[in-house]
C-alpha cells in the first residue's frame, strides 16, 4: 500500500513547501546544522518518523521560520520561480534527467557516481540502507531557467538526494516517486 498515494494531485504553497523541506532536514546528518536551534520537540517528532501532515499548524509555521533564518536554503528558496507546488510521480528515467548539486558539484548523473567521497554523503548512506523504504516522503525539483527564459533549461533536484538514489538504485523499474514541483 502507498501511504503517500494521497499527496499526489495536491497543491501546495510556497510556505508549506519551506516547511516540508525544513522537516525534511531535521534529522539529517549533513543538513541538520543549517538550521540554528531548531526546537527539540521538532527534532523529535523527525526522530519518530512523525508524517508532516500530522503535525501541528504551530510546528508547520516554526518550520517555515526556521527555513527561512537558513541563509543556504533562503537563498534557494527564493529563487524559485512558482509560489503553488503540485505532487506528481516520475519514473526512474523522469528522474534521472534532474540535476543536483552535491558537495559544490553540479551533477547529471549522481546515482551511479563513483569515487570517494564522505561517508555523510548520501551516496555513501544510501549504500549502507540498500533498499528503497515503502513510504517515503515526496522529493522537491524545481526547474531552473537561464537568463529567466522559457522552457527550463534542466530540472534541479532540491531536497531529497538520499531518497532519490534508493529509488534508483533499489526501487522496481516500474515505481514512481513522488516530487513536488512547480505548477506550470
Amino acid at each position: 500500500m502507498d501511504c503517500k498515494a494521497h499527496l499526489v494531485g495536491k497543491v501546495i504553497t510556497r510556505g508549506e513547501l519551506a516547511a516540508r523541506w525544513a522537516y525534511s532536514e531535521m534529522n539529517s546528518s549533513r543538513r541538520a546544522e543549517w538550521y540554528a536551534n531548531p526546537p527539540q520537540d521538532l527534532v523529535d517528532k523527525a526522530e519518530q518518523n512523525i508524517a508532516f501532515e500530522d503535525l501541528q499548524k504551530s510546528d508547520r509555521d516554526q518550520l517555515r521560520n526556521l527555513i527561512q533564518s537558513s541563509s543556504e536554503r533562503n537563498q534557494l528558496l527564493l529563487r524559485l520561480k512558482s509560489s503553488h507546488f503540485k505532487c506528481v510521480e516520475w519514473s526512474k528515467v523522469r528522474l534521472l534527467d534532474t540535476r543536483v548539486a552535491i558537495g559544490g558539484e553540479l551533477m547529471k548523473d549522481f546515482a551511479s557516481a563513483r569515487r570517494s567521497i564522505d561517508p555523510k554523503d548520501p551516496r555513501s548512506v544510501a549504500t549502507e540502507i540498500g533498499i528503497f523504504p515503502e513510504c517515503s516522503d515526496p522529493i522537491i525539483a524545481t526547474p531552473m531557467y537561464r537568463f529567466y527564459s522559457y522552457p527550463p533549461f534542466f530540472n534541479m533536484l532540491l531536497d531529497g538526494i538520499l531518497r532519490s538514489l534508493l529509488f534508483l538504485r533499489y526501487g522496481s523499474d516500474t515505481d514512481l516517486i513522488k516530487v513536488w514541483t512547480d505548477v506550470s
